[in-house]
């Protein structure tokens, strides 16, 4: 009680701001840390996308400017924070806000860019100082952890990295397997045979109670399936401290992990701490010692077992008090080099092929010839597979319009009015469908759809990969 007490909400509502600027004055960029997940898009969608942080970002750089063909960026960077309960969906028609992906994106992103836009343009307060760091590896699958951190009374251990039941269940975000909640008491009761697989009394079992571990992640060979030797790092800038961690931390874990660094660091001039989550590698998520006995899906995918948390508070206190002390930290033991026993089970692309009279671009299904504002243009090219080429720092379609005798940009693969979508179509043709959901601030005119991409083909002794060019026919927007 003494800790809810301490706050007014169950989740973060702090976004914090830091603005860039050159020597010069330009404005060259933005990072902003705020905790929500970005899973506006569901587990169902199978397009590429940056979801919600993606989105705001898209939107403050455009307002911002940046015109990344021509080069002229400039870095609006929406960062992750303890993010592991914060879920950006609202039931539908909560302001306004439908059960559609591309809806709860939109709405998700566009509150974050509003809020950033409104902190970047007040922002005064000049960050003072040098720049400083601590950085140690730590093996997380046996760490005793002192009673400091733990009851108070009795040390603790954490564990060989395991998930439990809940965690093939889901969330509310997407559902999988079963339902979130089961522990081994509630499989004694209710599922005897799952309780017979998997509530045994091995050590791994015992060290993760109350968890129904359901797989054993950090015992695999040759290297584990969870990275356990992980990467912990403050760094600060002036007054301001960054806590970076590589899991997903729940709201309290965040909270009292913050308030572990900062009662550190704030007699060293320290006034704004955040946490950088998802930070230099990944080992699922980070509940409390109280959450983790729920066993929901944020408890099962704490893979360090229940002294998870107090284990991270040991390390970053050491670290941190180095760091107040102007004390060097030992590196910790190296991570595992996993050298070539990685297996790659991505499908290699062996060859592309087209039907007989129609090229590489050629249009298999085409735009109608007039369209109005808020209507969505869909283009079909015969085409190759876009492993050939990931287009980086460039683009699979763009959307033309016709300004005197020449064709200018309007939108690219990046802007979200539009989606690139893939499909073989038997062995070796494809099909690649583009669309652009007209916005309602295009200027009237004639518009057309390009695409570009590149095909394999396959010789005996070597192979070759050639770009194609497909235009639609011109179609006016009225």
């Amino acid at each position: 009680a003494a800790e809810r007490e301490q706050y007014t909400q169950d989740t973060d509502k702090k976004m914090t701001v830091l603005k860039l600027a050159a020597a010069t004055g330009e404005e060259i960029g933005m990072i902003n840390w705020f905790a929500v997940h970005a899973t506006s898009m569901g587990n169902k969608n199978l397009l590429i996308s940056g979801d919600n942080k993606g989105y705001a970002s898209y939107l403050f750089e455009k307002a911002k400017g940046s015109d990344y063909a021509a080069g002229k960026t400039f870095v609006a960077a929406f960062a992750q924070s303890n993010e592991g309960d914060a879920s950006p969906n609202l039931p539908d028609g909560v302001n306004d806000v439908s059960g559609d992906d591309f809806d709860s994106t939109a709405a998700s992103g566009r509150r974050q860019y509003q809020k950033a836009l409104e902190l970047y343009t007040a922002a005064s307060a000049l960050l003072k100082g040098g720049v400083n760091y601590r950085h140690a590896y730590v093996d997380f699958s046996n760490v005793t952890v002192a009673p400091q951190w733990t009851d108070g009374a009795n040390a603790g251990r954490t564990c060989p990295a395991a998930i439990g039941l809940s965690m093939i269940a889901g969330t509310e975000d997407g559902r999988g397997f079963g339902k979130e909640g089961w522990n081994c008491d509630s499989l004694k009761k209710y599922h005897k045979l799952w309780n017979a697989f998997i509530c045994t009394e091995s050590p791994a079992g015992t060290c993760q109670a109350p968890k129904p571990v359901v797989l054993e992640t950090g015992t695999r060979k040759p290297h584990p399936w969870t990275p356990q030797i992980l990467p912990l790092q403050i760094v600060t800038i002036g007054n301001l401290a960054i806590v970076a961690v590589p899991a997903e931390f729940t709201t309290m874990a965040g909270r009292r992990l913050r308030q572990t660094v900062l009662a550190q660091l704030r007699d060293g001039g320290i006034t704004q701490i955040v946490m950088a989550g998802l930070s230099n590698a990944y080992a699922g998520y980070v509940a409390t010692k109280e959450e983790y006995q729920a066993q929901d899906y944020e408890g099962a995918s704490t893979h360090f077992g229940p002294w998870t948390l107090a284990a991270y508070q040991q390390a970053f206190h050491r670290l941190a008090v180095a760091m107040k002390n102007n004390l060097p930290v030992e590196p910790g033991p190296q991570p595992i080099d996993p050298g070539d026993t990685l297996f790659d089970f991505q499908p290699k692309v062996v060859l592309d092929g087209k039907p007989a009279g129609k090229e590489f671009g050629s249009v298999h299904v085409e735009a109608h010839t007039a369209y109005q504002r808020g209507e969505t243009v869909s283009v079909t090219f015969w085409g190759g597979h876009p492993k050939n080429n990931f287009k980086m720092q460039s683009t699979y379609l763009e959307v033309q319009r016709k300004n005197g005798g020449a064709w200018e940009i309007v939108a690219r693969d990046w802007d979200p009015e539009t989606k690139y979508k893939w499909q073989r179509q038997g062995l070796a043709y494809s099909h690649i469908t583009i669309e652009w959901t007209i916005p309602d601030t295009s200027r009237l005119g004639v518009y057309r759809i390009r695409h570009d991409g590149h095909w394999k083909k396959n010789f005996l002794i070597t192979t070759r990969i050639r770009p194609y060019t497909g235009i639609s026919r011109e179609f006016t927007v009225n």
